[in-house]
């Protein structure tokens, strides 16, 4: 079972994405065939399936708009490294999901679409859905025993 974000309601995705993780583990179905199999998002890995509807997870290590949009950059050269883009017209239904510049950038995520190529493996986000954030970055804080000094 592989979940489809843009058919998948709502109410049942977390039981959905659950469902698909266990047939993964067991390498159920489609989760046995290597075409099918979970990427990281090194683009080494995501290069040759470029024009495939893919699967695969990483760190975030930047987020920030550019001139209209959300960028989520998976290295530091983003004109070869894997990048992600949510769209202006569809940031406001992120931000609704809690799916911001600021819980994504540092965070661990697994992300699902059309995989294609434009400096580097690029995926267009228009559905939150099409987002699992597994880690959140820690914020930074107070040092520890740093009060009242």
């Amino acid at each position: 079972m592989r979940v489809d974000p843009f058919s998948a309601s709502s109410a049942r995705l977390l039981e959905l994405y659950a469902e698909e993780e266990l047939a993964r583990r067991e390498g159920k179905g489609l989760w046995g065939h290597p075409a099918y199999r979970l990427r990281s998002a090194e683009p080494e890995e995501l290069l040759p399936w470029i024009g495939s509807v893919q699967v695969f997870e990483g760190k975030v290590m930047t987020a920030g708009k550019g001139r209209r949009d959300l960028y989520l950059n998976f290295g530091s050269d983003w004109q070869q490294d894997t990048t992600a883009r949510i769209q202006r017209q569809h940031l406001s239904v992120f931000e609704e999901a809690g799916l911001t510049a600021e819980t994504l950038s540092g965070a661990r995520v697994r992300l699902r679409g059309w995989l294609q190529s434009w400096n580097g493996p690029f995926l267009d986000l228009s559905q939150p859905a099409q987002v699992e954030l597994l880690e959140v970055a820690r914020q930074p804080g107070p040092e520890a025993g740093a009060e009242g000094q």
